[in-house]
């Protein structure tokens, strides 16, 4: 893999990893507080999908003052905000409204952070960027591994965790973050690249720029990015209600939770070579069909150890979506505007992240939780049928220069 050294420090990889984990410690937490203080699981997609509520109007400014060359600002105010969220937590995330209110900022930080990571890697070679997205995710799937896993510190055998030391755990890994914020900040600074002759072109603009071909590939992608992080974010926040209507310990649920992640960061890890061997377009398709056979085998009642290889195979196939979807679309859109649509990718994820789990959510009233895992499963096959007609059966060859 060619990356050049000035446009891919280690601390970014570093920077993706914490802001990952804080995040999967923080939001399984925050559902844990919320069944803590009798929050029906309805309420609980609502809590769940306020994280994503700010990002939907937010996104596009912040990418183009990404494109204006302000990435270090948004990396420093987005990791300042995390800060102060896990203060919050800590201290006043005792009502249904201080839930949400903490979500909505934890929301924010962590679009600030993401689009000022995603906008350097972009600016890599065209070339390899299957394999640099791969490994930008791969760090960022290791922190979601970690995150869930220390659930079983402080959850032990009880089914609900010590919620309070998790959100410390949190603080202390935002701190971390903030870290390496001024690390990458540092490196920004001596790199001159980095600062573009931006000139303000509005997006329909942008958008009419896009190759003909590619733009059916563009929707496809913007709309398996949009499923697949809502679906990761459907697991995230109602495995641990599963896991209380079946009385599995959270422990338990935490390394369920780990086995998931630690199948993503393998997909990402070999996403380069699998990209290569079966095709970006066709191994995305078949990557979300796949991922709805999985979701949907969650509401049989099996035995651990398979409910476990399931979340496995799930987690791998969810884990190629992200990576691939970012490289079709910086392939495809104008290099000036790639801060600009990796952040409107970004907003279609929280888009996401707000109507997914809120809406499936209110499936658990009517026929259990289980029912949250099948009208998942449904909108993954959906997705995969849709995505299929947009986008090209053979890879666009635009990033060959």
């Amino acid at each position: 893999m060619k990356l050049k050294k000035a446009n891919w420090p280690y601390a970014l990889l570093a920077h993706a990893l914490f802001l990952q984990l804080g995040t999967f410690v923080v939001r399984p937490a925050a559902t844990y507080r919320a069944i803590e203080l009798g929050v029906n699981p309805g309420v609980i997609g609502l809590i769940a999908s306020s994280f994503a509520f700010l990002p939907l109007f937010a996104a596009v400014l912040i990418g183009r003052a990404s494109d204006r060359g302000k990435n270090s600002a948004i990396l420093l105010v987005g990791s300042v905000i995390l800060i102060f969220t896990g203060v919050g937590f800590i201290f006043y995330a005792y009502s249904i409204f201080s839930l949400i209110i903490l979500n909505l900022l934890l929301g924010l930080g962590h679009l600030m952070s993401v689009i000022g990571q995603q906008s350097k890697v972009a600016q890599g070679e065209r070339a390899t960027l299957d394999s640099a997205f791969g490994l930008y995710t791969f760090a960022g799937s290791l922190g979601q591994t970690l995150g869930p896993a220390s659930i079983i510190l402080f959850g032990g055998r009880s089914i609900i965790p010590n919620t309070k030391d998790l959100f410390i755990f949190y603080l202390m890994a935002s701190i971390i973050l903030f870290v390496i914020t001024l690390q990458l900040i540092r490196n920004s600074a001596s790199n001159a690249s980095e600062v573009l002759e931006g000139k303000k072109v509005s997006l329909f603009s942008s958008y009419q720029q896009i190759e003909p071909g590619a733009k059916k590939g563009v929707s496809g992608a913007l709309l398996i990015s949009l499923v697949v992080i809502g679906s990761v974010d459907v697991l995230s926040v109602y495995l641990p209600v599963l896991g209380l209507d079946r009385k599995i310990p959270a422990a338990t649920i935490g390394v369920l939770l780990s086995v998931r992640s630690i199948a993503t960061v393998l997909s990402r890890f070999y996403l380069g070579p699998l990209s290569l061997k079966y095709g970006r377009n066709r191994l995305l398709i078949t990557s979300v069909a796949t991922s709805a056979l999985f979701m949907g085998s969650l509401v049989f009642a099996l035995p651990l150890w398979i409910t476990g290889v399931l979340l496995f195979c799930l987690g791998f196939a969810l884990g190629i979506g992200q990576p691939l979807t970012m490289t079709i679309i910086t392939l495809a859109v104008p290099s000036h505007s790639r801060g600009t649509w990796l952040a409107l990718r970004l907003t279609a994820n929280r888009v996401g992240q707000s109507v997914l789990p809120a809406s499936i959510g209110l499936c658990s009233a009517i026929a259990g939780v289980t029912g949250v895992f099948t009208a998942n499963a449904l909108v993954l096959g959906a997705t995969a049928l849709t995505s299929g007609y947009l986008m090209p059966r053979r890879d666009e060859q635009s990033d060959i220069e």
